[in-house]
């Protein structure tokens, strides 16, 4: 039980980290490749705009499948 909770607390704190992480790495690369970064407010307004979202069906699913996992346990016993 203390486990569950304990990967659910680091989920809630590492996954908006890790999500908004990746596409502004993304774009730290390719501006230190060289590469034309003209577009680059639309670019990061399109990539980080559905990330709220993301992160909330992701934690959403975390929640579910915890939820399933305890249904299955409860009827067991």
């Amino acid at each position: 039980m203390q486990r569950r909770f304990f990967r659910t607390q680091i989920a809630q704190m590492l996954l908006p980290i890790v999500l908004s992480s990746i596409p502004i790495g993304v774009v730290c690369v390719a501006s230190f490749i060289g590469k034309d970064m003209t577009s680059l407010p639309f670019l990061l307004g399109f990539i980080l705009w559905p990330l709220p979202a993301i992160s909330a069906l992701l934690l959403l699913a975390f929640v579910w499948k915890t939820t399933v996992n305890r249904k299955t346990t409860l009827t067991k016993v």
